[in-house]
């Protein structure tokens, strides 16, 4: 997503903030997603809204991408291949 920063990856996880609130975070990824043939298989959001798990397949490979509210504007995302 444009402006991470802190990325990581281990393994087939990547790990990064982002300068952007929670609805922003899972828009660019439903539309990022579906546009690169990926379908939506699952999303959960906490009461609270501050956590959102949204799950892709694409074939017999699966990613899920977590979004957790870290303050106002800011994001910490979890990517992960299964």
């Amino acid at each position: 997503m444009p402006d991470a920063w802190g990325s990581r990856d281990i393994d087939e996880t990547l790990t990064y903030t982002v300068p952007a609130g929670i609805d922003e975070v899972r828009d660019f990824y439903q539309r990022e997603m579906s546009d690169r043939g990926w379908r939506p298989t699952s999303s959960v959001t906490t009461d609270d809204g501050r956590f959102t798990m949204l799950v892709y397949e694409k074939g017999d490979v699966n990613v899920g991408v977590s979004i957790t509210v870290l303050g106002q504007n800011t994001s910490f995302v979890t990517l992960g291949i299964y």
